[in-house]
């Protein structure tokens, strides 16, 4: 299924019981959905009996571009299979029981063919549905399943951008279909899918369905292995494609008779037989209106009041009427010079092979008069960006100021991150510096803001704090954001309270939690009710869970009831809760069925995790462990709320309770609930299983640093068993006292085991405290020098033999022994990870 959301996790932390706040940014920042309004009227789909197979269906009646027809030609000349073709059908098969295959490229550069084709080749018993680009498929999905349709259906989408700026295809409808086991096949045009993510948020349906389909470009060159393809097809009109495209051969735009309308267009500007330099000047008008960057359809008063200035004095041209027959007449079947836009009569396209063509043989500037009149058209932002970046590209960055000027800081601060992630740093630095003009602090911030998808960078970081400095509340209360979810609260204290006082909630929400943080919850009030006064629901509701917290229930609930009549899910089932306590179940019941069922039950986990602290605190014990049983009972397969049950029923002395709880987990290898498994059973008559599963817990929690112990304690070994086997061998060599040289040897039998038998039964480690192992260093190197003084030359050669091994030995024993048992400071490891990935 293709996913347009992220999964939201959940905490399982316990830390709340102690006063601990847990900070949801989702629903402070909140959800931004762009939609595009459907058409009221749509048309029905053809009666199932009606659709083809993908065997019995004509490629020409799908979206395949007709050709240059010939005598004794069929309609299309035979297919010839590009490089991409193998991926492609693949992506076909793959998608045979469910699944969305994008195609993308240029006009005309045989996405439909060759999608078709795949579609032909790979699924030929599947039926076949080409909608209407107005039609209602909301129902298709469940048509999908009819037996009429067996072995499959394939929905063909050729032109995606005709259905989408229709929303007759949405990410939720996608979902379906594919769920449904049905193929969707779709084209669309490169230009288009960029205008798409131009057009609109990043975050919108339309933007995540294309990010999500992965789509498959075909390329317009045709490589060397394709055009010996097509030598052998044996078909005269792809020979003349091959013919006429030395060099970099485009087929299919060729034979759909792009290279015959440029060469028409051309050799029109001349006066005789051929000449229409009238028709000629309509169609360069057009052209250079494009290459203004205004991507509009253009009016014909338009065209007929710039086309002047393309006509030759000493030319005689054809009357007006004459000219635009002859740009608008279809020319080999396929094209026109000037095409009818379908938005509404009177407006043009040129075509678009001209459009990617001319330029090569046009070496003339386009006229001023060209530019103010594209000027005066701009209307959007996307317009304004676009005819900046032309102006900027041919050298007319006085039309580029003009454009930009009237746009406010963000939309130029936009303008100007656009132009440079194009290449096109001139614009940038005018946009930018006109964004400085008006207001440098929320230009700063607009720069950071945009860059932050990037990740919080230090060059990002240091724009943030520019526009602080330049008093931008935004970029005051942002920097502070960023500084206080790092636990850099004194460095954000002043960048949030001054935000706070000139009025930003973000900022008067931070004011509040690091009051709560200090132990100040009069402070901590004074900010929240100023946030709930100033911002919504969000802010509301935590403004009545701090009451319920400090105990002042009643308005605790009357902020609840405010914020749940906003429509804040999780202020309504918080107040439900709280009517359930009071007695009140049929309210209560009532509040619980007005929240949607699909998303009942991550509220229930969220509101254990804020009332379950809660309610623990003021010693109700019994709602505490309700809250959180049921949470444990909402989400079986996530293991935080089934270990805060456990801590809970742990902190009330039920260890075998609690014991019950996570040892399934536990077993699973969950950290959280390993921890919590050692601390109840070292409160029981289970002790020494406690400290193993602390050991266990311990390993999985530094898994790297643990196996580096644990090689650094074997080679110690190693180390400081070498000398004492010297000495022994040193004292051997003269001493023929028969117990000795036994008790030398199981004693250091003894030490062998004592070292390596708890690896070998994974009982935790070699631990000594640092200066216990300096010492054993220092004496396992002296007793290996004593041989040398006491017994002479003979033991001296087996000193030489031990002296390499004597400084590793101190290494080993003096710093790779040494572990640190204390309690972990879960907040100094956090900083440290963050530190260490700015990005997260």
């Amino acid at each position: 299924m293709l996913d347009g959301s992220s999964d939201r996790s959940v905490s399982n932390s316990m830390r709340d019981v102690h006063g601990g706040l847990v900070i949801q940014m989702r629903d402070q920042f909140g959800e931004i959905h762009l939609h595009q309004q459907r058409p009221d009227e749509t048309v029905p789909l053809p009666p199932v009996h009606e659709w083809p197979r993908c065997g019995d269906t004509a490629p020409e009646t799908v979206g395949v571009h007709p050709t240059r027809q010939g005598e004794g030609l069929p309609p299309l000349p035979p297919y010839v299979l590009r490089e991409t073709d193998r991926e492609l059908r693949a992506r076909v098969r793959d998608a045979k029981r469910g699944g969305f295959v994008l195609v993308t490229g240029p006009s005309s550069v045989g996405k439909t063919r060759a999608a078709f084709e795949a579609v032909r080749a790979e699924l030929p018993r599947h039926t076949f549905l080409a909608p209407a680009e107005d039609a209602d498929l909301s129902g298709l999905p469940a048509l999908a399943g009819s037996r009429r349709l067996r072995p499959g259906l394939v929905l063909w989408l050729d032109d995606l951008n005709r259905y989408l700026s229709r929303d007759s295809v949405n990410l939720s409808l996608l979902n379906r279909l594919i769920e449904a086991r049905v193929t969707v096949v779709a084209t669309i045009n490169n230009k288009a899918l960029k205008a798409q993510f131009d057009r609109v948020d990043g975050t919108s349906d339309t933007v995540r369905l294309l990010r999500a389909a992965d789509p498959l470009p075909i390329g317009q060159v045709w490589t060397a292995d394709e055009v010996d393809r097509i030598s052998e097809a044996k078909d005269e009109r792809l020979e003349a494609a091959l013919t006429a495209q030395e060099g970099s051969p485009r087929v299919a735009e060729y034979l759909v008779a792009g290279p015959q309308v440029l060469r028409d267009w051309r050799v029109a500007r001349e006066p005789g037989d051929d000449g229409h330099p009238r028709g000629y000047a309509l169609v360069a008008a057009a052209l250079d209106l494009r290459k203004t960057g205004l991507w509009r359809p253009l009016s014909r008063e338009l065209l007929e009041e710039l086309h002047h200035l393309y006509l030759r004095e000493d030319t005689d041209p054809e009357p007006l009427e004459e000219a635009w027959r002859w740009v608008s007449e279809l020319r080999y079947g396929v094209a026109r010079l000037l095409v009818p836009d379908d938005t509404g009569p009177g407006l043009w396209d040129p075509y678009y092979y001209l459009l990617e063509t001319a330029h090569r043989f046009d070496e003339e500037e386009i006229p001023e008069q060209v530019w103010e009149a594209a000027e005066g058209r701009l209307r959007e932002v996307t317009d304004r960006i676009s005819y900046g970046m032309r102006a900027v590209a041919h050298d007319r960055k006085e039309y580029c100021v003009r454009a930009l000027r009237p746009l406010p800081v963000d939309e130029l601060v936009r303008a100007a991150v656009i132009a440079g992630r194009r290449g096109h740093t001139d614009m940038t630095r005018l946009a930018f510096d006109l964004a400085l003009d008006i207001d440098a602090g929320t230009a700063h911030y607009y720069v950071a803001l945009h860059y932050w998808d990037e990740g919080p960078t230090d060059e990002n970081i240091g724009i943030l704090r520019r526009s602080a400095e330049h008093g931008n509340l935004d970029g005051m209360s942002m920097l502070a954001l960023y500084l206080f979810l790092r636990k850099r609260y004194e460095e954000a204290r002043p960048w949030f309270l001054r935000a706070a006082e000139g009025g930003d909630v973000r900022a008067m929400t931070l004011a509040a939690l690091y009051a709560e943080r200090e132990k100040d919850p009069d402070e901590a009030e004074k900010w929240y009710r100023a946030a709930a006064e100033a911002g919504g629901a969000w802010q509301m509701h935590e403004l009545g869970i701090h009451l319920l917290r400090y105990a002042d229930r009643e308005e605790a609930v009357g902020r609840l009831g405010e914020a749940s009549a906003n429509g804040y899910a999780l202020a309504t089932w918080a107040l439900a809760e709280l009517m359930f306590q009071d007695g009140d179940h049929d309210e209560a019941e009532r509040l619980r069925q007005s929240v949607p069922e699909t998303e009942r039950a991550e509220l229930i986990v969220e509101i254990a995790e804020v009332l379950g602290p809660i309610m623990y605190f003021h010693e109700r014990w019994d709602d505490a462990e309700r809250l959180w049983r049921a949470a444990a009972e909402a989400a079986p397969d996530q293991p935080g709320p089934r270990v805060n049950l456990g801590w809970f029923l742990h902190m009330r002395e039920r260890h075998q309770e609690a014991i019950a709880e996570v040892r399934g987990l536990a077993m699973k290898g969950d950290e959280d609930a390993m921890l919590l498994l050692s601390s109840c059973l070292e409160h029981t008559d289970s002790r020494f299983m406690g400290r193993g599963w602390s050991n266990l817990w311990f390993r999985s929690r530094y898994k790297s640093y643990y196996r580096r112990v644990r090689l650094h304690v074997i080679c110690a070994c190693a180390a400081f068993l070498v000398p004492e086997a010297l000495l022994l061998g040193a004292l051997t060599s003269q001493d023929t006292n028969p117990v000795r040289t036994p008790l030398l040897v199981a004693g250091l039998a003894v030490f062998l085991v004592v070292l390596t038998v708890p690896y070998l039964f994974r009982r935790g480690g070699f631990f000594l405290p640092r200066p216990v192992a300096t010492l054993a260093a220092v004496g396992t190197s002296i007793v290996g020098l004593a041989p040398a003084l006491i017994l002479g030359p003979e033991a001296g050669a087996w000193l030489l033999l031990a002296v390499p091994v004597v400084p590793f030995a101190l290494r080993a024993m003096s710093e790779h022994l040494v572990v640190d048992l204390g309690p972990v400071d879960d907040e100094e490891e956090g900083e440290k990870e963050r530190d260490a990935s700015p990005s997260e």
